[in-house]
């Protein structure tokens, strides 16, 4: 879910993105990339980067023997794979074509490696790939840009949480905290919110509504109300989740795994959405 604008590129009819190639168990992967290379602040964060790093590399050139713009990219692949990656794919991704095109994640998945991801044939599922991108950008990114204080690293899928917590009995807040999130995580609900012709439906509207709504914390210690009786006193507190700073791209993983009995199921249930 995207906060921005991403009318940036008019799609003549009958004109597709290039596909990606199944590499082996990697569609959770490609359809997490295809998902990306739409987002234009997601492509806007990772030419930021670059355009640093090429500042900081003229800079350096300018200091010490020259280099040519080859040696340049050349040291930026190996010091960023992921990064170098991932753009040249993003890129081939903005293309229009016939719906013939194709491209491949050979050299993302290199880049995984490098990093410690073993994931070519064991990853699991989208949420999956997704953390070990940003993970992998967000830890290159700090390597290559220490000097640059003036660029945003922070992804645009991160935003803010404010979560506080407050007394039922005397309204008194005994804490907020702030905490950074890249993604909400939704439960399906056991009971469905609409059915039809015996099929099972969730709206995304409410699911989002039962997240942020107010829990109630029991037998919690009020530091006010003790203080206020002479007595250690316990509480029912609610806690309440809000978001503090949107981020440019919501990100909203639904967990579909549930437990029962000691067994792992997974919940097939209909998610509507506008």
């Amino acid at each position: 879910v995207s906060t921005q604008s991403t009318g940036t590129k008019t799609w003549k009819k009958g004109r597709l993105r290039p596909s990606l190639e199944n590499l082996g168990n990697t569609c959770f992967l490609n359809c997490v990339t295809q998902a990306l290379s739409s987002v234009d602040s997601f492509y806007a964060w990772i030419q930021d980067i670059l355009l640093a790093q090429h500042r900081e590399s003229e800079a350096q050139r300018a200091e010490t023997t020259p280099r040519s713009e080859v040696e340049i990219s050349e040291e930026l692949r190996k010091s960023a794979p992921m990064i170098s990656a991932l753009h040249e794919v993003l890129t081939t991704l903005q293309l229009p074509t016939d719906g013939t095109q194709s491209t491949s994640l050979n050299k993302v998945h290199r880049a995984m490696n490098e990093h410690g991801w073993d994931t070519l044939f064991t990853q699991e599922d989208a949420y999956e790939a997704f953390q070990v991108l940003i993970t992998s950008i967000e830890r290159e990114a700090h390597m290559l840009l220490k000097s640059d204080t003036n660029l945003q690293l922070t992804a645009p899928v991160q935003g803010k949480f404010l979560i506080s917590l407050e007394c039922t009995e005397c309204r008194t807040e005994s804490s907020k905290k702030i905490e950074p999130f890249d993604n909400i995580t939704l439960h399906l609900s056991r009971k469905q919110n609409v059915s039809l012709m015996n099929l099972s439906f969730n709206s995304l509207r409410d699911m989002l509504h039962t997240y942020f709504s107010p829990e109630t914390l029991s037998d919690v210690e009020c530091e006010a109300c003790s203080e206020k009786l002479g007595i250690t006193t316990a509480c029912d507190f609610k806690k309440q989740v809000k978001i503090a700073k949107a981020p440019k791209c919501l990100c909203i993983q639904i967990n579909r795994t549930e437990y029962e009995n000691g067994s792992m199921t997974k919940n097939n249930q209909h998610v509507s959405f506008p």
